[in-house]
């Protein structure tokens, strides 16, 4: 199998429970420390991952199943404008904000089709892309599966991605990578 990169080469992508992150406003910095709530992933690991998820049937490329994979909106061609947040991010306004949200939460959670089981792999790359619970549930019982079978531990899962993994599958899943932000004008004049 040949390797699969769809990442460009740049910074360390963040993988988040869902579940926790409400939990990191309360507790601080301390919240990145626990396995089970956040990991960073230089690129060359989340490569890896990748390749190896796909090798224990965790994941699947559903653009070999002739599912191709779902794009992601681009906010200039709703007429959105870049403003940087208070970290430099940009966050998009303009009148199209309420569409362009609707239009990215579409392709965020898109998955692959009914009865494939596994993570849809093109979520395994930046851009704030949802993997759900039942995807992590799945990509674990394959992960058991083999295992069971004498596959060893893939060296790229280190020993926090099956924690973490376990943690999701048992809350709401997790995001990989940060998603565009998109927020009317009047929301980014608000000061309260």
């Amino acid at each position: 199998m040949a390797p699969y990169r769809l990442l460009p080469r740049g910074g360390p992508v963040d993988l988040c429970n869902r579940a926790a992150l409400a939990a990191l406003v309360r507790t601080g910095p301390d919240w990145y420390a626990r396995t089970v709530n956040y990991l960073r992933l230089p690129r060359a690991r989340l490569d890896e991952l990748r390749n190896s998820l796909l090798a224990l049937g965790m994941a699947c490329d559903g653009a070999a199943l002739g599912c191709p994979s779902p794009r992601l909106p681009e906010p200039r061609r709703f007429g959105l404008v870049p403003v940087p947040d208070e970290f430099g991010f940009p966050v998009w306004t303009g009148r199209r904000c309420a569409e362009f949200a609707a239009a990215q939460a579409r392709a965020l959670s898109a998955g692959l089709p009914p009865g494939v089981p596994g993570i849809p792999v093109h979520k395994l790359t930046d851009g704030g892309w949802l993997v759900s619970r039942a995807e992590c549930a799945s990509a674990l019982a394959a992960y058991r599966g083999e295992r069971a079978r004498g596959t060893p531990h893939p060296r790229s899962f280190g020993d926090d991605f099956v924690t973490f993994l376990t943690a999701c599958a048992g809350a709401s899943g997790f995001v990989v990578g940060r998603a565009v932000t998109a927020r009317p004008a009047q929301a980014l004049l608000d000061v309260s």
